[in-house]
């Protein structure tokens, strides 16, 4: 083994498997055409399955790095690193909900159950017979408010925290609203930023 090498290998630790799955991309991957023949065409990441066969990785769900330590990721302005449910929600169940409690001034008779918070934050949907869901333009985008009242934020603990402000509730329904929800900025969710670091770091 060279000196060069040695140095290289000592500056660069992971090169041999990144030169790896550059082969193989090479190989298996760059300039074939994507076959589905054998492929669930209902599933939404079918393509990436693709890829991962054409790359000798087995389909999984887990929350850790693709391959030799790396994550595959395609093109895109936009990068998902996992679908993380929050630390904390406005309908958690009894000693579950103690930061949202504290912040909101809330204790546990200000209950509020699941199906209630899809309903009150959500929007119907009436292709799907107006079944309620929190998604989509419901789910508020960074710092800024939406017509359901809804602003995501991080705070000063670096938490991601979506608030929920009753003045901002552009909808009718609001008056419905018990009034533990009628007031400005509580928090409805939050991922305590422990958490995301925890799964950030084992996904990279």
């Amino acid at each position: 083994m060279s000196d060069n090498t040695i140095i290289n290998s000592l500056q660069n630790p992971h090169a041999d498997e990144k030169q790896q799955i550059i082969q193989l991309f090479l190989v298996n991957v760059k300039g074939k055409a994507i076959c589905l023949d054998d492929q669930n065409t209902k599933n939404c990441g079918k393509e990436g399955q693709w890829l991962e066969t054409q790359m000798g990785i087995k389909h999984n769900s887990k929350n850790e790095p693709d391959i030799y330590g790396y994550e595959m990721k395609k093109s895109s302005t936009k990068t998902t690193l996992g679908d993380f449910s929050a630390s904390e929600y406005a309908f958690s169940k009894k000693n579950k909900r103690n930061s949202i409690n504290k912040y909101n001034n809330w204790t546990d008779d200000n209950k509020l159950g699941r199906s209630d918070f899809i309903k009150l934050f959500g929007n119907p949907n009436p292709s799907k017979n107006n079944r309620y869901s929190w998604s989509g333009r419901c789910v508020p985008t960074y710092n800024t408010w939406n017509t359901n009242g809804q602003i995501l934020t991080i705070n000063e603990n670096n938490d991601i925290v979506i608030y929920y402000s009753f003045s901002h509730d552009t909808r009718s329904i609001k008056e419905e609203f018990p009034t533990f929800l009628k007031n400005d900025n509580i928090i409805i969710a939050i991922w305590k930023s422990e958490k995301m670091k925890q799964h950030i770091e084992k996904k990279i």
